[in-house]
């Protein structure tokens, strides 16, 4: 219940931002004729929909971090239904808020009607790369609706996308809160022997799980900032959970590539939980 109750939660957080970001998308479009959410790619990529979808699961994103809940598997069953509600909703507001020749559309129409004749009256324009085709082309009402089931996929696509990041933050399975920064180390190293006898050395002690000292002897190698001859850096994250103090520690190396970015060497990366207390400098 407790897990359900949090999973609720994260909901409502997330239909509030539908709602806002539905409301300034037919505000957008009623005003400035711009229809964001109706842009594609190759006609089928509902290109519009899934960036309005980001924007409107920014409450997820808020909503779990502010109440430090990690979502969990039922969130996925309310994305899905706020996305189909998100799609409804911006229709709703264009019938009760459009106007034609003065008169308000819903004076006229019942809003079923109305978004059944919108569906199935839907026109696409079609082109190649950045040249499009003279005119729209009415894409019938089966194309209709199955363009109108593919933004509502786009809309849930942006909840599907901020569910997946959260759900691999690290978290505390005792208590199922993430955990939250405690310290972080980096140091970087010109050559590849010392990147990996400091390395060595560290992986070492952790492995005869001495952690306070591996934090200490990694501390006391490379350059805390890096120079001219940057070529590799390491660096120790600390997390902690609030509920029980449990730590989260990662280690990680990476590579200066082509004097352009650091590339990750996943065969050094090493992370482990534990309940001693460490301390991490920079």
């Amino acid at each position: 219940m407790r897990r359900f109750t949090q999973n609720l939660v994260l909901a409502l957080f997330g239909a509030v931002t539908s709602a806002i970001t539905a409301a300034i998308l037919v505000l957008v479009e009623l005003k400035w004729g711009m229809v964001f959410y109706s842009h594609t790619i190759w006609g089928i990529i509902p290109l519009g929909a899934g960036g309005a979808g980001l924007a409107a699961a920014s409450g997820y994103y808020f909503g779990s971090r502010l109440l430090n809940i990690r979502p969990g598997r039922d969130l996925v069953v309310g994305i899905t239904a706020i996305s189909a509600g998100t799609f409804f909703f911006i229709y709703w507001l264009k019938y009760v808020f459009m106007t034609v020749d003065g008169r308000q559309v819903s004076d006229g129409i019942r809003y079923w009607d109305f978004l059944n004749y919108t569906i199935t009256h839907t026109a696409l324009k079609f082109g190649i790369g950045a040249v499009f085709f003279d005119g729209s082309v009415n894409i019938g009402p089966g194309g209709g609706y199955l363009f109108a089931a593919l933004q509502i996929l786009g809309f849930a696509f942006g909840g599907y996308v901020i569910y997946m990041y959260l759900v691999r933050l690290p978290y505390c399975e005792n208590c199922g809160l993430f955990f939250k920064d405690k310290g972080s180390q980096t140091r970087y190293f010109p050559d590849t022997n010392t990147a990996t006898a400091s390395t060595k050395e560290f992986l070492a002690k952790v492995d005869t799980k001495r952690f306070q000292d591996s934090i200490q002897t990694h501390a006391k190698t490379g350059a805390a900032k890096p120079s001219g001859q940057k070529m590799f850096k390491s660096s120790i994250e600390l997390k902690r959970c609030d509920g029980c103090e449990k730590h989260y520690l990662h280690f990680g190396v990476k590579r200066w590539v082509n004097s352009k970015k650091w590339k990750n060497i996943t065969e050094w990366n090493y992370s482990t939980y534990l309940m001693e207390r460490v301390i991490v400098r920079p």
